[in-house]
């Protein structure tokens, strides 16, 4: 709930400016972390706002190379508003920022702040000092920002129509709501349900007997190979059969991603989900699923995990495995003797030539 404290303050223009001071906070959940900060993109926040306050806040998470040394990423997160277009003078306040676990029982990194808008700088940085964050192990893959601000706003001379802060601003997404509530992760709780609850189907698609109700617009923009199949098909009853050697299970998890952008244990599902996305060019999930089996590598499956690569075109997966192996190469000594190397020799030709490298000696 915001307080409002009303005082006189100074005169411009006639007009005498109360400034209000106003309480907000923001709960910020962040999915698929070690994919977003394998990549380095920035990505922001939906846009929030206290609950008797129309100014709009959102938060922006940066990635900055440390000069002295490029390898080292640290986060900071920047702090925007519209408040220049909102009637606003002057705006000022202080805040925290905390990053938690998904559980949100352990603190990772706490930030107080202070703030002070000018027109020559409408936003502010809160470095995270989080040089570590990049190569955290996140329980879920997943992170919660939380932001709680107090600020004063002295309205008074200089107004603008909303809508020129949005047309000269595009980096900021079209607010639904203003209230704190992510409005991402409930698009996301709808589209499952979308799927779940098979609302307004138009197309089924069969595998392994099992039919699947489903809609091409969500298939078809999500996937090339399947808007091909759409495309093609002259099927009057809709039903389109997949014929694959893709398992049930796999199939649910890949249709959650396509509707939705999850993707849920892939601790336990990436190696099922590599050939999946690489048969329906899902490429963000390809990436994802490569990442995760690069840092599950061990001297039991990287075997495995160095065919399927070579299968799937995961390039940067095989990269990974041929170091790994390279690095304790001492440990393969037997590896002429496994399913592995037969296979290797009778289907994967490069793929050999690659381990003779290694072990030249062969």
């Amino acid at each position: 709930m915001a307080e409002n404290r009303r005082f006189v303050g100074s005169q411009r223009g006639g007009l005498m400016l109360m400034p209000v001071t106003k309480f907000c906070s923001f709960r910020w959940p962040i999915e698929q972390i070690s994919f977003r900060f394998r990549q380095l993109n920035n990505f922001q926040s939906c846009e929030f706002s206290a609950d008797d306050d129309n100014l709009i806040w959102v938060l922006q998470m940066v990635f900055i190379r440390e000069a002295y040394d490029p390898n080292i990423v640290s986060a900071a997160i920047l702090l925007h508003s519209d408040w220049k277009y909102k009637g606003c003078s002057d705006l000022f306040g202080c805040g925290r920022i905390a990053i938690l676990n998904c559980n949100e029982n352990e603190v990772i990194k706490c930030q107080n702040f202070n703030f002070n808008f000018t027109f020559s700088d409408p936003c502010t940085m809160i470095d995270l000092k989080a040089h570590d964050l990049a190569g955290r192990q996140f329980p879920g893959d997943k992170m919660i920002v939380r932001c709680e601000l107090s600020y004063r706003c002295v309205r008074g001379e200089y107004s603008r129509a909303s809508s020129d802060f949005r047309s000269s601003h595009s980096d900021f997404r079209p607010s639904y709501s203003n209230t704190a509530a992510d409005s991402s992760a409930t698009l996301t709780s709808d589209l499952e349900r979308i799927l779940k609850d098979e609302l307004f189907t138009d197309v089924t698609i069969s595998l392994r007997g099992k039919n699947y109700p489903l809609h091409r617009a969500f298939l078809a923009a999500r996937s090339p190979v399947f808007k091909s199949m759409f495309s093609t098909s002259s099927n009057e009853n809709n039903v389109v059969k997949i014929d694959n050697n893709m398992y049930r299970d796999t199939f649910d998890k890949m249709l959650l991603y396509i509707y939705t952008g999850k993707a849920e244990e892939l601790e336990k599902w990436a190696l099922h989900l590599l050939p999946a996305a690489e048969k329906y060019k899902l490429e963000e999930l390809k990436q994802m699923c490569e990442e995760t089996m690069i840092k599950d590598l061990s001297v039991t499956n990287v075997p495995l995990y160095l065919l399927k690569a070579d299968e799937n075109g995961a390039e940067r997966l095989k990269e990974n495995c041929l170091r790994f192996i390279r690095a304790k190469r001492a440990q393969f000594q037997n590896i002429r003797t496994t399913e592995l190397w037969d296979a290797v020799k009778r289907d994967r030709p490069q793929l050999l030539e690659d381990l003779l490298a290694i072990f030249f000696y062969f």
